[in-house]
């Protein structure tokens, strides 16, 4: 399986909360989604964005919608900063930008949703990544290209968690 194949690549407490994750009956990645919720790309990440700068307003189209599902907002957030960013670069800025996040929210209307529950969804939500990781990683023709994209998704998604301690969840 997944581990068979990517495990040898990981760290040892990286290969472990894999392994806990499959092994929970508590994970968020495995809740149904409750409010608020909304429908979620699954694979939100830079790959999957079209961004057209000319003309002064940058342009975003997102692309890859086959996996949609309906989830928690704060998945798609986790999903993007956990896979997206360096993990030194995301433990020195993700709070920073969480926190304008949950500004911008309130900002645009959204109330009853305190900074204490977004930053739990957001914890929550670093194991969004895992899923797509193990399935997509299993099902898709291999290739040198997608196998290293498979293993620094896997390392930065167990990364993610275990730096927040979402293990709490599991």
């Amino acid at each position: 399986g997944f581990l068979d194949r990517y495990g040898k690549t990981m760290a040892a407490d990286e290969r472990d909360i894999y392994t806990r994750v499959g092994a929970s009956s508590t994970c968020p990645l495995f809740t149904p989604a409750t409010s608020p919720f909304c429908i979620e790309h699954l694979d939100y990440r830079l790959d999957n964005m079209l961004i057209e700068e000319s003309g002064g307003v940058p342009r975003m189209t997102v692309v890859d919608w086959q996996s949609l599902v309906i989830g928690k907002p704060m998945n798609e957030v986790a999903y993007f900063l956990g896979s997206g960013l360096l993990p030194e670069t995301r433990r020195e800025a993700e709070v920073d930008i969480l926190r304008d996040y949950h500004a911008a929210l309130q900002e645009a209307g959204v109330e009853d949703y305190d900074w204490e529950q977004c930053w739990t969804d957001y914890r929550k939500g670093s194991f969004s990544g895992f899923g797509i990781t193990v399935i997509a990683s299993m099902i898709v023709e291999r290739t040198e290209r997608g196998d290293e994209m498979f293993t620094t998704m896997a390392r930065r998604h167990a990364r993610h968690a275990i730096d927040l301690g979402a293990d709490e969840f599991l």
